[in-house]
């Protein structure tokens, strides 16, 4: 199983949580974590296709299955100031947005494709000055690219055109993929 494992600012390990309890409240396959105002952490899976969430001290509190049709393959997850929860759902080529107060899903968007504001493979989100930064590891062909990995930051604001940070597409290690789009996430975040 999963885990998700908690450290203070200096590194010290606190807690882990996750891995135990009922079947129901276990993570299998964690690829997004965030945390909002209130200490809550919010994971995706991409075993079980759920978001959950636990309080601040790891004890589960519940967990939700994707929008309409479900997760599948969800990747990353950001949380907004209005405590929505933008959610990369890989495997649908698309984005969810989730109300952490109704408990619904407010919004989804995205189709499969290489065109502004089409996906291929979300990999990672950032979300900052109103605007969501989605990382899309799309296949090379769809670009006319010859490289083994390509990559494109989609900067979206739900009521403008997408923009492809840094001209059509930016290619990236791919060990090294999630943090370098999170910090140009952040980078043109600050310059938008």
């Amino acid at each position: 199983n999963g885990r998700i494992q908690k450290f203070d600012p200096n590194g010290k390990f606190l807690i882990e949580f996750g891995n135990n309890g009922p079947a129901e409240t276990l993570i299998k396959d964690p690829n997004g974590v965030t945390v909002d105002a209130e200490g809550n952490v919010y994971v995706v899976d991409v075993d079980t296709h759920k978001l959950f969430k636990f309080k601040a001290d790891g004890v589960f509190e519940i967990s939700f299955d994707g929008a309409d049709t479900g997760f599948y393959g969800p990747r990353d997850l950001a949380i907004a100031p209005n405590k929505k929860i933008y959610i990369a759902d890989q495997g649908r080529q698309r984005m969810a947005v989730f109300d952490t107060t109704t408990k619904l899903y407010h919004r989804v968007w995205g189709t499969p494709g290489s065109e502004p504001g089409q996906f291929h493979g979300i990999t990672g989100i950032a979300v900052g000055d109103d605007l969501v930064f989605v990382a899309d590891h799309v296949r090379p062909e769809l670009l006319g690219l010859a490289w083994k990995t390509a990559m494109r930051v989609q900067r979206l604001d739900g009521m403008r055109d997408p923009v492809v940070i840094g001209g059509k597409h930016a290619t990236l290690a791919r060990r090294h993929r999630l943090g370098a789009v999170k910090r140009e996430c952040r980078k043109s975040a600050h310059r938008a």
